[in-house]
């Protein structure tokens, strides 16, 4: 054996795999192989930062989203239970305003609770209103000076 071959068989570090050598020699396809692979390192670092910025932005909106859909669950039950304080129960508005206000203890948000003028002598309304800056990270659209805003009418019982 001459020393050219000698070589092919002994450890070359960088072509190694599990400790066993691959090749003894380099050949200009791996060389080529290596280079490509060394090119993609960089964008794949960029692309891994983009693709992991858009599934933050879903991730977080869906969590607005549902949040103030929650939000806007827990006004509709408010306000259904102050006009039927007020449509079958014969109560006060100030009676009214506390059944809604013990429920949307749950939304911990600035809230406003009002009494519409009925439109007819028999109907009973509440309306609900919360600022939306109040309950949204802002990443959901719609302007954050918006309010959301839930009513209820009731026909009074007599």
């Amino acid at each position: 054996m001459n020393k050219s071959e000698i070589r092919l068989f002994q450890k070359n570090p960088e072509n190694q795999a599990g400790g066993f050598p691959v090749s003894g020699y380099r050949s200009a396809t791996g060389m080529t192989m290596q280079k490509k692979a060394a090119c993609r390192r960089g964008s794949a670092v960029v692309e891994t930062a983009i693709v992991i910025g858009v599934l933050a932005s879903l991730i977080f909106g869906g969590l607005d989203f549902a949040y103030q859909f929650h939000v806007r669950y827990v006004m509709n039950g408010a306000a259904r239970d102050a006009v039927r304080y007020l449509a079958v129960k014969n109560g006060t508005q100030d009676q009214a305003r506390a059944a809604a206000v013990e429920r949307l203890k749950v939304i911990n948000a600035t809230f406003t609770v009002t009494f519409p003028t009925p439109t007819y002598n028999t109907d009973v309304t509440v309306q609900i209103s919360v600022p939306r800056k109040t309950i949204s990270l802002g990443l959901f659209p719609g302007s954050p000076g918006d309010n959301i805003t839930v009513k209820a009418t009731m026909r009074q019982e007599v």
